[in-house]
């Protein structure tokens, strides 16, 4: 047995191989000593391995962009609830309160859409959008007492209840006090959800530039939590 560029084989029908009568077999043995030197030097493992690599790179890029289609869902979302307690909220400072039918229908409305923004904030990976709902719940719990004199409880999940029949037993002057005009728990409300919608907003458009592709082709996603996050 003889070994030819590392390979070990019958020395006859090896150079028999190699040096075949035809152009033809000349160029399927030369294939065969680039292949066994490509499989010795390890070569096609290198190429086997680069070729999972890129598969697992286009799954991991698949997912990456699935995560950056629903955090936009998310943010999408918050932006759409904040808008709708910043009007619920700037309604009800707004109110006609000798109503009391008027006051529990926007007080009822106000408290729904509190309770959504609540629902779809705690949803989002924006540093900025949390410690803005946070202050809110904030501004909720200091107004608690109040809040509980006019029939609304705060739960365990920081979200509101009402009692209709307390609400409208209760005192208007407490209800005025809570819901109207500038500085009032209404007004708070207000002022937090238009910074959510504006928080959102910003963090959307981050998102958009947020992906890039490679010089390779490759579809890359950035961390956007750091872009999010310095727009607070």
């Amino acid at each position: 047995m003889a070994s030819y560029f590392g390979i070990s084989g019958d020395s006859t029908s090896f150079i028999s191989n190699y040096f075949g009568t035809s152009s033809k077999d000349k160029a399927s043995s030369n294939s065969e000593i680039g292949n066994y030197a490509m499989i010795r030097s390890g070569a096609y493992k290198k190429l086997l391995n680069a070729y999972y690599d890129k598969k697992n790179t286009t799954a991991s890029s698949t997912k990456a962009m699935e995560a950056e289609k629903q955090a936009k869902i998310g943010l999408n979302d918050t932006k759409t609830d904040a808008t709708t307690l910043n009007k619920a909220a700037t309604k009800l400072k707004n109110t006609d309160f000798s109503n009391s039918d008027t006051v529990a229908k926007n007080v009822q409305s106000f408290v729904d859409a509190y309770n959504n923004s609540i629902d779809t904030t705690s949803e989002v990976d924006t540093k900025s959008i949390l410690r803005k709902t946070l202050w809110m719940i904030g501004d909720t719990k200091a107004s608690s007492n109040l809040l509980k004199d006019v029939g609304i409880t705060i739960g365990s999940d920081n979200k509101l209840s009402l009692n209709k029949e307390t609400l409208k037993a209760a005192d208007t002057a407490t209800i005025k006090t809570l819901f109207s005009g500038t500085n009032s728990f209404a007004d708070k409300v207000a002022n937090k959800a238009s910074d959510l919608v504006n928080l959102s907003n910003n963090a959307l458009k981050a998102s958009s530039t947020a992906n890039i592709y490679t010089n390779s082709g490759d579809y890359s996603s950035i961390n956007t939590s750091t872009l999010y996050d310095s727009l607070f």
